[in-house]
């Protein structure tokens, strides 16, 4: 079992999901020195998985952030017993 503080990201890999936000977050948590990983699990949508590893590329993220596409069922249970923090954002309005 990973001792890092582990981050989990559980939804569609979507831009009003918040996956760039936290990509960003994860940097300055990189940079600042702070020791996590961090779990996407979800299906590939608006942002592709050539993206997303060029964005870890860039930032030296490799091996602190993993995406492990779509999980369906009990399938999630090992992110889910990992987890220290649960990331869950969603950026449309939905007070319409």
């Amino acid at each position: 079992m990973d001792s890092r503080f582990n981050i989990f990201f559980l939804s569609n890999m979507m831009l009003e999901k918040g996956v760039w936000t936290l990509l960003d977050a994860c940097h300055i948590l990189k940079d600042r020195g702070y020791d996590f990983v961090c779990n996407f699990v979800g299906k590939w949508s608006d942002i592709s998985e050539e993206e997303f590893a060029a964005y870890l590329q860039k930032c030296g993220l490799e091996g602190m952030i993993m995406a492990h596409g779509a999980k369906y069922g009990s399938d999630k249970d090992a992110y889910w017993l990992q987890a220290d923090f649960l990331y869950f954002l969603l950026t449309m309005n939905v007070f319409l």
